[in-house]
């Protein structure tokens, strides 16, 4: 059909067939832009869904760590069974938290020091001292003393 066309007719559907070709290739650069934009956008949906999930965690923790302050508040004798604090960051049991009274007394340097940093508090100073801030971190009465 095109050779019946003639030279003028020829060069117009050339220039026409061009401008076709350009606006596919637009029209695929605006595909790929848009599909990388909607990729970007899953991408931060699923960062703040992580995030948000963490943000629960957090909160979990820090209303089961408020009930175990007042439970352990509570804990006179050095018999007595201690409700565990969470992690903030994992919503999960301390490790090594002291099962009761008496054991903060025998938690070694380097425990305590775990503990405390577990509860986002500094370890400085002697044992002492760290036993003194564990018992305050974890809601235990300053009236009560180590065991004999």
């Amino acid at each position: 059909m095109a050779e019946n066309l003639s030279d003028e007719s020829k060069i117009i559907l050339q220039g026409f067939e061009k401008h076709l070709m350009g606006t596919a290739n637009t029209l695929e650069d605006l595909i790929q832009s848009s599909s990388s934009a909607n990729d970007s956008i899953l991408y931060g949906m699923k960062a703040l869904s992580l995030y948000i999930a963490s943000l629960e965690d957090r909160i979990k923790a820090i209303g089961f760590n408020c009930k175990a302050l007042v439970h352990n508040s509570n804990r006179l004798e050095l018999w007595e069974r201690l409700f565990p604090l969470r992690d903030w960051a994992t919503n999960q049991e301390i490790s090594g938290f002291p099962e009761t009274v008496a054991d903060v007394w025998e938690l070694s340097e380097a425990e305590l020091d775990m503990l405390l940093i577990k509860l986002d508090k500094l370890p400085l100073g002697g044992i002492n001292d760290k036993r003194r801030f564990l018992r305050e971190a974890i809601g235990l009465s300053r009236d009560i003393s180590p065991p004999k």
